[in-house]
């Protein structure tokens, strides 16, 4: 599902935590983000998680990239994340209702919800890194920005 394409990621324990200190437009940064820590709460996670899906669905996927994990914007840069997501989701429902069904804290730095999107109920995961909530790439869409940067072509399966 497009709109989830930067959210998911169904093995919380396979993603490492990597120290982050600031945002960029094409590459995790080294400089202090300026933005004030958010809660380590379910709501704050449910908010994070509205936020990335929505602008998925909203076709934001430049302001998606930005709510990513640090080791998910090293596999792919902002501008080629929105060239990937442009090309190869062009025909995708853009706007699609969604909804976030159930979301629980699997421990304080990881939430898990159940998001409705389409008739289908899919697992989604937020992190909270240095003071933030983030989401992740999909296992399937982590698929696909690696064919996109190795190939500039689209996998054989829509994320």
């Amino acid at each position: 599902m497009p709109l989830l394409a930067a959210c998911g990621g169904s093995d919380a324990a396979s993603v490492p935590t990597v120290p982050t200190v600031g945002r960029s437009s094409s590459a995790p940064s080294t400089s202090v983000a300026a933005v004030a820590p958010q809660p380590q709460t379910v709501e704050a996670a449910r908010e994070l998680l509205d936020k990335a899906i929505g602008r998925g669905a909203a076709g934001d996927h430049a302001g998606a990239w930005d709510l990513l994990v640090p080791e998910d914007q090293a596999l792919i840069d902002r501008g080629d994340y929105v060239a990937y997501q442009r090309t190869c989701n062009a025909d995708s429902p853009q706007g699609a209702p969604y909804e976030i069904n159930d979301i629980r804290l699997e421990d304080p730095t990881t939430a898990l919800a159940i998001v409705k999107v389409l008739g289908v109920s899919l697992p989604v995961h937020a992190f909270y890194r240095d003071g933030q909530w983030l989401t992740r790439l999909s296992d399937t869409n982590r698929n696909g920005v690696t064919v996109w940067t190795t190939a500039r072509t689209c996998p054989t399966t829509n994320p």
